[in-house]
């Protein structure tokens, strides 16, 4: 237990570190703090993957961590850059995207046999595909301009709707994994509100950037914790 309660604090405390830095201002040293966080999360999913050892289940949330930590940084340095902010926006979903992927398989290889399970995972495309619709129509609603980038927002909206209800789906069957099912809620409505940075009138909020990275950092920690949880 005491491992677990060092990570976390040290979670938490780097995590509050980043983002009350990042409410006053964006940067290099916001940006270093930014890895900090993430790395330091890395490095708790690297350490509970050795004390709760599974086949494949910590490896691959430790992969998808990995991935998470390449997209905080390429998300940052698009405010660094502005000149190529798109190439960094796009390389940023994309490893967010790969990291959702590693999820999705370390989910699949830990949860009980059921039959019929791939076809269940494969019906979960229906209710994804009218998620995905129905933020994309939110987003217009919200005054938020996607138009440049629709077709890269509307791949990630699916691949992130998806590992959402499916873990939703995954909850109903291993109950276990609660804590996995709330995380990626926390990050979904995360990136809600991150569109509104990105592509709306918030890009300047303060209190929209603290809630932001505070439910992005509380999805990562529940994530990651949920190793501890699959025994």
């Amino acid at each position: 237990m005491l491992l677990e309660i060092i990570c976390l604090v040290f979670c938490i405390l780097t995590s509050f570190l980043f983002i009350y830095v990042r409410s006053k201002k964006t940067g290099v040293t916001a940006l270093l703090l930014k890895m900090l966080a993430s790395g330091t999360i890395l490095i708790t999913a690297i350490l509970l993957s050795y004390k709760y050892v599974s086949e494949f289940y910590s490896m691959f949330i430790t992969f998808g961590m990995f991935f998470g930590l390449i997209g905080d940084i390429l998300l940052d340095l698009k405010q660094l850059y502005p000149k190529d902010e798109k190439k960094y926006l796009y390389a940023g979903f994309l490893a967010f995207s790969l990291g959702h992927i590693m999820y999705f398989l370390g989910i699949s290889s830990e949860i009980p046999h059921i039959d019929y399970y791939w076809m269940y995972t494969l019906l979960l495309i229906i209710p994804t595909s009218i998620v995905t619709y129905l933020t994309l129509i939110m987003c217009k609603k919200m005054n938020v301009d996607i138009s440049e980038d629709k077709g890269v927002i509307t791949m990630y909206t699916a691949v992130l709707s998806y590992i959402v209800i499916y873990s939703i789906f995954v909850l109903i069957i291993y109950p276990k994994l609660w804590i996995l099912a709330l995380g990626f809620v926390c990050f979904a409505i995360s990136d809600v509100i991150l569109s509104t940075m990105y592509f709306g009138d918030k890009k300047d909020s303060k209190l929209t950037c603290v809630i932001n990275h505070t439910l992005y950092y509380i999805a990562q920690i529940l994530i990651v914790f949920s190793i501890c949880f699959i025994y």
